[in-house]
């Protein structure tokens, strides 16, 4: 996605990559991005408010107006539901809820402005596996 948001034909060219915990991934992502337009990685956790608000507004500083947001993060407990500690729910509902929805990212992106989301979402979402409190 990164690759063809930068790609020739493309309106602006410029591509945010967010990532938690893997810069080397991040970066090998912006390379493969950069093919005329202008790439960048910035490191948040979008589970975490003022994280998910502080990688917005690098990318505002740096961009300005988004016009594609590609919320792509998830988090899930693979785990019986009877063992899922409170702080694992919390952090799945962080992620996979608000940083997806509620949160600074998608409403800079938002339609009213004339961008677009795209979320991405897990087959899992569909699929009761046995024995777990898979919330994806």
């Amino acid at each position: 996605m990164a690759r063809a948001i930068a790609a020739p034909g493309c309106r602006r060219r410029r591509v945010v990559v967010n990532y938690l915990d893997t810069p080397a991934e991040a970066d090998a992502v912006v390379r493969r991005s950069e093919g005329g337009g202008d790439a960048v990685a910035i490191q948040a956790d979008i589970g975490r408010r003022g994280e998910s608000r502080a990688c917005s507004a690098d990318a505002a500083d740096r961009y300005g107006h988004v016009d594609i947001l590609v919320n792509n993060a998830a988090v899930a407990i693979l785990a019986l539901i009877v063992d899922a500690a409170e702080d694992q729910i919390d952090t799945v509902l962080n992620v996979n809820v608000k940083g997806t929805l509620f949160w600074l990212p998608a409403r800079r992106a938002a339609p009213r402005d004339g961008g677009r989301v795209i979320n991405i979402s897990s087959s899992t979402t569909g699929l009761a596996l046995p024995d777990t409190a898979s919330m994806t």
